[in-house]
């Protein structure tokens, strides 16, 4: 019974620490010197309203964290992770480059030196006639017998292309 009560009071003590511990500068900037890379971003063109997501490195979980722009108009940032973001096109979207700038302020530089802020790409378009595909981000039930309902959760869902399941 004494081991089981150490036990507990070690989880306890551990799991204090790590709550304590776990504050908004040790969310970012965590790897590679802080140099930000965007390696795609999925769809690549879309109309107003699209949602999309930029894949990459020394992002931010935070989505107060990193603001996003194409054409000096601002994006909505919907959900923030070191490796991935999922953007909203805003209804007056215009065409230009894809901004991303973050909130370095209360961050330290690694050893690589000052942290980077912004960067920029040309890997999204906006285009008025283009259809994106959908994101899919959940199926529910995950399995379901034949002539069951199942709910796809997701962006970027259109009628407009006759899809079949």
């Amino acid at each position: 019974m004494k081991l089981y009560h150490n036990f507990i009071l070690l989880l306890a003590i551990i799991t204090g620490i790590g709550i304590s511990g776990c504050n908004k500068e040790s969310l970012i900037d965590v790897r590679d010197g802080g140099r930000i890379r965007i390696d795609s971003v999925s769809p690549g063109k879309g109309p107003a309203g699209t949602y999309f997501e930029v894949y990459g490195d020394n992002f931010t979980y935070l989505t107060t964290d990193v603001t996003a722009s194409i054409g000096g108009k601002t994006l909505t940032v919907i959900s923030a992770s070191i490796t991935k973001l999922l953007l909203k096109l805003p209804a007056d979207a215009v065409a230009g480059p894809l901004t991303l700038k973050f909130n370095r302020d209360n961050s330290t530089p690694n050893s690589g030196g000052a942290m980077e802020k912004e960067i920029t790409t040309s890997l999204f378009r906006v285009d008025a006639a283009a259809v994106p595909g959908p994101i899919l981000r959940a199926v529910d039930p995950v399995s379901a017998g034949a002539g069951k309902s199942v709910v796809l959760k997701g962006y970027n869902f259109s009628l407009q292309h006759n899809p079949q399941i």
